[in-house]
């Protein structure tokens, strides 16, 4: 993602859950691979059976329908987030982060260096959607008053649903930040 397309998301300070992982080279392709493999086939298969059901309920039930096609669009981002769920969350711990659609600061007690690429885990509050990227770190800095690093990266392949989630997400606690003005 361009520097210009990174100006066009707004940034969030917020607090979640947040757990990461360094990934090799291979172990990023080999977790890019599975990703796209399972969502594939999966979801070919039932998107088309799915879409029969409702083509032939429509005409019939439109009302009935169009309900029935919001909740598969629902359900889809909520399986995909399910799909990627990974068990390296260690604990309860909530950090504050600096939270865009396109990356994110936090700090940690981990040692990590720039152009790493993480496996990032995130729980978002108080939603508790859970979120699975891919992100390149691009500047770390210590933050003497805490004695943490704080890793500033990018989310790199990026799939559009989560980035969808991202979004609505930061818009959230842009209303709720407002309302407690």
């Amino acid at each position: 993602m361009s520097a210009e397309e990174r100006r066009q998301f707004f940034r969030v300070e917020d607090e979640a859950e947040i757990s990461f992982k360094v990934m090799s080279t291979d172990e990023t392709q080999e977790w890019l691979e599975s990703r796209d493999k399972a969502d594939h086939a999966r979801k070919s298969q039932l998107e088309n059976e799915i879409l029969s059901a409702i083509t032939k309920l429509k005409p019939a039930q439109p009302e009935v329908a169009r309900v029935l096609d919001l909740l598969n669009k629902k359900i889809n981002i909520l399986g995909q987030m399910e799909e990627h769920e990974l068990t390296f969350v260690e604990n309860d711990t909530i950090s504050t982060v600096n939270l865009s659609a396109c990356g994110i600061a936090f700090p940690t007690d981990k040692l990590v260096k720039e152009d790493q690429i993480l496996l990032l885990q995130m729980r978002l509050l108080p939603s508790n959607a859970k979120v699975t990227v891919l992100s390149k770190v691009i500047h770390t800095e210590n933050d003497a008053a805490s004695g943490k690093q704080v890793v500033r990266a990018s989310f790199e392949n990026i799939d559009s649903a989560t980035q969808d989630l991202l979004m609505q997400h930061l818009f959230q606690v842009q209303v709720r930040n407002k309302q407690d003005d």
